[in-house]
């Protein structure tokens, strides 16, 4: 945790997207963080376009808030949990 935010990050392998694992995962490391802290503003970064990661998260109660620039990946959107 970093000024009161943490980012969440999860990957799911070919071969087993599309069975709610990767909502799952986000779903549990989102409980971690509010398990830790409840004041802590749990973040995400998708790339710029819809995507399963935007929809995982918008089923999640996530919020796009900004386009940031990411310094390995370029332009990302940033998303919080609010």
């Amino acid at each position: 945790m970093k000024n009161g935010k943490v980012e969440i990050a999860y990957f799911t392998f070919p071969g087993f997207e599309g069975r709610g694992f990767a909502t799952q995962m986000a779903a549990l490391l989102i409980r971690l963080a509010e398990a830790s802290d409840k004041t802590t503003l749990v973040t995400a970064q998708t790339l710029p376009h819809k995507n399963a990661s935007t929809s995982i998260l918008s089923k999640l109660g996530f919020t796009k808030v900004r386009n940031i620039n990411h310094p390995e990946d370029g332009e990302v959107w940033e998303w919080a949990l609010l």
